[in-house]
């Protein structure tokens, strides 16, 4: 590690960029087999809830920002109406984010 961060930064010709892009690499490949801990799944509700604590945001903002009534907000926080494809919408040009962040990863199909 101590050698990709010294080149790193620095303007290399081809081969010291090769050896560089393997070396990089193979510390990613090393840190993925020995890493003790795996990051928990997150919901597409938590990151909902995410996005909006990092915006300052909360449930009536939500459902302004989906254009809609003013319970959306909370009901779709506290999990008693799902995103629409209209809402994923929103939400993704809003947060400039993917709308896989809102969708489950064991089901590509599932909603929030």
């Amino acid at each position: 590690m101590a050698i990709a961060a010294s080149m790193a930064g620095h303007s290399l010709n081809t081969e010291q960029d090769d050896y560089l892009g393997t070396l990089g690499a193979l510390i990613v490949a090393y840190e993925d087999q020995n890493r003790s801990f795996k990051m928990p799944e997150m919901s597409g509700l938590d990151a909902l809830k995410g996005l909006l604590r990092d915006h300052d945001m909360n449930a009536s903002d939500l459902a302004r920002l989906l254009g809609a009534h003013r319970s959306l907000g909370s009901k779709i926080l506290n999990g008693e109406r799902s995103l629409t494809v209209r809402h994923l919408r929103i939400l993704t040009d809003h947060f400039k984010v993917s709308a896989d962040l809102f969708l489950p990863a064991s089901s590509p199909h599932s909603r929030v």
